[in-house]
């Protein structure tokens, strides 16, 4: 099940992140539908969670993240 809801998300951040060609590229608006309310909250928080953090991780540089290079 939880294969599933990832497959999901990743699906869902690719599409939302392609170039559609228009002019305006400096946003990017993902749409995520997780419950945040009710007795499924903690997996719908965590799924914002993570869709939050790959969005940073493919605006900011890696340095931005917590990580060293070596």
């Amino acid at each position: 099940m939880k294969r599933g809801w990832l497959v999901a998300v990743l699906t869902l951040l690719v599409v939302a992140c392609t170039d559609t060609g228009g002019d305006n590229q400096d946003t990017v608006k993902i749409a995520l539908e997780a419950p945040i309310t009710g007795e499924q909250a903690s997996n719908g928080v965590d799924m914002l969670n993570g869709a939050q953090l790959a969005a940073m991780k493919r605006t900011r540089p890696a340095a931005s993240w917590g990580c060293r290079s070596k």
